[in-house]
């Protein structure tokens, strides 16, 4: 019985065909099948023989073309990036996410409790400029509503009586 060392058109759409079904993830073979449901499926030269039914020399020797076009997909040898270390990768980096997410959400809780506080602040502080504005226009002293420092909104800083004469706000 002589060995087959013509490639012929039905091996070669069968490969082809075995080829298209690998990169779609839609293999026959069970284990590929597998593979694909867990998504693990590498397109390689060891996937097409088992889906393609043709053993891997002939894939190699006689369509040398469809065989890079496995090799191309998985990667040089050497060159790729095994599966155990992209998994450690990419749960070192959900991790460096998480703790960044939750420092963030620290400080977002930090800044929202100081708002709470300003904002109590404020309110009592407007209060105590309503307070001396109606103690003001009750009659008493119009230095009463000068009290703190510039940073209370709404009141002005308080200036002395030359500044305030040189401006023409003191009435004699």
């Amino acid at each position: 019985m002589a060995i087959k060392t013509e490639p012929t058109a039905q091996e070669q759409k069968q490969i082809e065909d075995a080829l298209d079904r690998l990169e779609r993830g839609e293999p026959k073979a069970k284990t590929l099948a597998e593979r694909a449901r867990r998504g693990s499926l590498k397109v390689n030269l060891n996937s097409l023989t088992l889906e393609s039914g043709v053993r891997r020399h002939r894939i190699v020797k006689l369509y040398p073309d469809l065989a890079a076009r496995a090799g191309i997909q998985s990667g040089e040898r050497g060159t790729t990036v095994p599966l155990r270390k992209q998994l450690d990768d990419s749960r070192r980096e959900k991790a460096n996410a998480q703790h960044q997410l939750q420092q963030a959400q620290s400080y977002n809780f930090y800044l929202m409790e100081r708002i709470s506080k300003f904002r109590i602040e404020v309110k009592l502080l407007n209060e105590r400029v309503a307070e001396l504005e109606l103690e003001v226009a009750n009659g008493g002293s119009s230095d009463a509503l000068y009290f703190g420092s510039d940073d209370v909104i709404g009141v002005p800083a308080k200036t002395s009586k030359r500044r305030r004469a040189q401006d023409g706000q003191l009435t004699p």
